[in-house]
């Protein structure tokens, strides 16, 4: 059995702004695909394999309610970020990007989901002016402008979800990022939250599946593999990788990269 998931709608309240912000392209990113393995397809030296990676399932489990249970997880996950967030914008907006109780305000982001790394309250300039916790304290200044998502919220004024792109911290995350404003509704910068998906999805994932006979992975609508249980195939690229050119099965269930 192959089932792809080509992306879901979702609505999530987006408090800043007073209104609802569509999330389907970034549903998407993050739940392309998710492929419940049989042994139809094999891949490099896994002989039965129906996905990147990790032994074929010897059992059997419905297909349907398991990419629906754990569309739900990701997405009920990703709102509840996305909440607390807005809600994080619209203190910031008061206490400034700076001091003692802004990080307050970044410390109790934190917590908010599995595989959050650090939040930082950035200038309306691109600049990350405070960030928590501590050990990143040294990249306060840094400039982020020119990423794809900073430019994407100062041209639009609304909340980002990016790709997985390579921080100036010095790892591959994900930025969800919530745009501040001031008193007269000028931009007064952002708020931003770094997690790395593989942690967040496998917190998500791995305890619905742990004693099913199935396998998921995951991937960016790119092809990037964001989450599977063999660690060693996360951050490969499906569609141009030279290991997986010889199982086209795993191409042809796949979506073509878009946007």
């Amino acid at each position: 059995i192959r089932l792809s998931l080509v992306g879901s709608e979702m609505c999530i309240r987006d408090r800043s702004l007073g209104g609802r912000m569509m999330l389907k392209r970034y549903i998407v990113v993050l739940t392309a695909v998710a492929v419940l393995a049989a042994s139809a397809c094999s891949t490099p030296g896994k002989p039965g394999n129906g996905s990147p990676g990790g032994p074929a399932p010897s059992g059997q489990a419905d297909p349907s309610a398991l990419l629906g249970s754990l569309e739900g997880r990701i997405g009920t996950a990703l709102e509840k970020m996305d909440h607390e967030l807005a809600s994080a914008a619209g203190r910031l907006a008061e206490t400034g990007l700076a001091g003692p109780r802004c990080r307050e305000i970044l410390v109790s982001l934190l917590d908010i989901g599995p595989g959050i790394v650090d939040c930082a309250a950035v200038s309306p300039e691109g600049r990350m002016v405070t960030i928590e916790p501590g050990e990143f304290h040294e990249f306060e200044g840094a400039d982020i402008s020119n990423q794809a998502q900073v430019l994407e919220l100062h041209r639009t004024r609304r909340p980002v979800l990016s790709r997985v792109f390579q921080t100036v911290e010095g790892f591959p995350a994900v930025d969800l990022e919530h745009p501040v404003f001031g008193r007269e509704g000028e931009p007064a910068g952002s708020v931003s939250l770094l997690f790395r998906p593989e942690e967040f999805l496998a917190a998500l994932v791995e305890p619905i599946v742990r004693d099913l006979a199935v396998e998921v992975w995951i991937m960016q609508t790119d092809g990037r593999i964001l989450y599977d249980a063999d660690r060693e195939e996360i951050g490969r690229m499906l569609f141009t990788d030279p290991m997986y050119q010889g199982y086209p099965c795993l191409l042809y269930t796949s979506p073509s990269p878009r946007d």
